[in-house]
């Protein structure tokens, strides 16, 4: 009765495909990565509370929106999710955005295999811009002159394409 099982069978197949990848990525990324140092974690708290903050604050806003269209939702929560993928280890990141999705849960309205999905697609992205982001080497993005400056732009950029062109792909491939 479960309505995910009511969907085509290569829809379903996809989707478990693509959480499948995700748990995949996910435990490769956090056990070849180093374990994060106690500033990281500070870091962490202060992204949490911020990204809690912000969602609290927009949260009827967004069910106000999700209840006016029934169509793909586009979360600004991204915006705090990439900032984890940017400034902490892969660890943290992906702890963080686990907490932001589980918050945003009670606004989704959506069934659980979809959000899952979703879910699913936005783990996929950070990983994918995080592998992005540090292939160019680890930054001390506070301490960088005019022309590091430049170089870390287009680092951003690219990281911030891979992770928006992953969730589009996933996602996209997943309406078809």
């Amino acid at each position: 009765q479960w309505s995910f099982w009511q969907q085509r069978p290569r829809l379903i197949a996809y989707m478990l495909l693509c959480d499948l990848l995700a748990v995949t990525f996910v435990v490769i990324a956090t056990v070849t990565a180093p374990a994060p140092m106690r500033s990281d974690w500070f870091r962490f708290a202060t992204l949490a509370v911020c990204a809690t903050v912000h969602l609290q604050l927009s949260r009827r806003q967004e069910e106000r929106r999700r209840s006016r269209k029934p169509t793909v939702q586009i979360d600004l929560v991204g915006i705090w999710s990439f900032a984890g993928v940017v400034v902490l280890p892969i660890h943290l990141a992906l702890l963080a955005i686990v907490l932001s999705r589980t918050q945003r849960w009670f606004v989704a309205r959506r069934p659980l295999y979809r959000y899952t999905f979703s879910s699913s697609s936005v783990l996929l992205a950070a990983v994918a811009a995080y592998e992005t982001v540090t292939s160019f080497g680890v930054r001390d993005w506070s301490r960088l002159d005019v022309g590091q400056s430049i170089t870390a732009f287009g680092i951003l950029l690219l990281g911030g394409l891979v992770y928006f062109a992953s969730q589009a792909v996933v996602i996209g491939v997943g309406a078809q």
